[in-house]
């Protein structure tokens, strides 16, 4: 079974404050989206989200391909999402024009090794880990699979495997 860090998801059309909230929470470099039966449709990256959201804030709409090209991450980027969060100018988001519907996934039982192959081979940054029903159960990260943190996570599967027989 794969070893998985807990992890937040959104959906095709989300609040811009749950979205603002995502990112003040969690460090992950991307984020798995779902439809509404909780299925894996796509994932979306922080710089994308961050960018979005800034935008919207400031000037009132969506950012477009062109203005995310010559868009330059602001100081203020925190604030930002601080006050988003909060609940300031609310708002749904879609989802679907900055998702990425390739997004790569494995089923939760995938083989470790196998994993650690396609993180080197593909240069990925981070993993979505699905059920068999497509599900996401949860997202590995490189650190997830750096030797100490593999070695730590690995114990506690030995150690409650061992408990269970």
């Amino acid at each position: 079974k794969a070893v998985v860090s807990t992890q937040s998801t959104g959906k095709e059309e989300e609040k811009s404050s749950f979205l603002a909230d995502t990112l003040l929470q969690y460090s992950h470099s991307g984020f798995p989206i779902v439809n509404k039966e909780q299925e894996l449709i796509g994932s979306v990256t922080r710089q994308v989200l961050a960018v979005m959201l800034e935008h919207y804030h400031d000037q009132g709409k969506e950012v477009t391909y062109d203005e995310f090209l010559h868009h330059d991450p602001s100081y203020r980027q925190k604030t930002i999402l601080e006050q988003l969060a909060a609940g300031e100018k609310e708002s749904i988001v879609s989802m679907k024009q900055y998702m990425n519907m390739s997004a790569v996934s494995v089923p939760e039982t995938f083989s470790l090794h196998r994993t650690y192959v396609l993180f080197r081979t593909l240069g990925l940054r981070h993993l979505i880990v699905t059920d068999s029903s497509n599900r996401v159960v949860g997202m590995l990260s490189r650190k997830d699979l750096m030797g100490h943190a593999l070695e730590d996570r690995l114990a506690g599967v030995t150690i409650s495997k061992a408990a269970e027989e």
